[in-house]
This record gives structure tokens, C-alpha cells and sequence, in this order.
């Protein structure tokens, strides 16, 4: 499965721009909202609790999930 790089912060703990690969987002099969409820904020989450498995924030101060720039799609890579 293809994946993408993304990244987290988190002021409660400093973790800062942590990057984490997770899989794509298929536009074709996948709403944005879907995809970033169901497999991309559990991705971070579950990196961030075992990067500072004490810490339990209720948002991360910084989320960055790459756009591909040819087609303004969320969560994909650019096929050019």
C-alpha cells in the first residue's frame, strides 16, 4: 500500500514535526473526512502514544498532511 508522509506536534510533550508514514488516500474510494478520521488521525495517534506513551493531549498543536499540488487532492502524492 502506498503511503505518505505526514507530521504531528505536540505541545504537551515538545514532540515537534514528528514524521510518520501513512497510507494514501485513494480519491477515487475515499471522502477526505474518511480517510483523515479512519486511517490518518489514528495513525498519528497511535505514533504519538508510543513516541510519549504519558502523554494524552486532546489535540495536537500541528498536523501536516501533504496536498498534491497538481490536483489539490488531500493525502495523495502527485503522479507527474
Amino acid at each position: 500500500m502506498p503511503t505518505i508522509r505526514c507530521f504531528y506536534s505536540c505541545s504537551l510533550c515538545g514532540i515537534t514535526r514528528q514524521h510518520v508514514d501513512v497510507p494514501e488516500r485513494d480519491p477515487g474510494t475515499h471522502d477526505v473526512v474518511e480517510w483523515l478520521n479512519g486511517v490518518a488521525v489514528p495513525a498519528l495517534m497511535i505514533d504519538h502514544e508510543q513516541q510519549s506513551p504519558g502523554c494524552r493531549p486532546r489535540k495536537f498543536a500541528e498536523v501536516g498532511i501533504p496536498v498534491d499540488a497538481a490536483t489539490d487532492h488531500v493525502g495523495t502524492k502527485s503522479v507527474s
